[in-house]
């Protein structure tokens, strides 16, 4: 499947919807190799992603997406922010930015 979705990029022809949700099921099965994976990336990447795909795959992923269960308590606070944060190099230090906004879940 991959396969043909290579070829179609250096077509310069985007996925479909259909093709998306074939591509995620691919990329988060476990038995596809990570070589695999990759090739597709890459050459998607080097076709240039289309706005529609990125909505697509969006949808898709958000669709597998596992919800955590938390109470409204915990969701209320600061839990995690799994965000690089913006850093500054200054006198060949790394440190993190003094502006920082706390990230809260919804």
């Amino acid at each position: 499947m991959f396969d043909a979705f290579t070829r179609q990029f250096e077509a310069a022809v985007a996925l479909g919807p259909q093709q998306v949700t074939a591509a995620v099921a691919a990329l988060v099965d476990e038995a596809v190799s990570a070589e695999t994976k990759a090739a597709f990336l890459t050459a998607l990447a080097k076709k240039g992603e289309s706005t529609e795909e990125i909505a697509a795959f969006a949808r898709e992923l958000r669709d597998r997406a596992v919800p955590v269960p938390l109470d409204a308590a915990t969701r209320a606070g600061e839990i995690l922010d799994v965000c690089g944060r913006r850093r500054a190099r200054r006198g060949g230090r790394v440190r993190r930015d003094q502006g920082r906004f706390p990230h809260r879940a919804s």
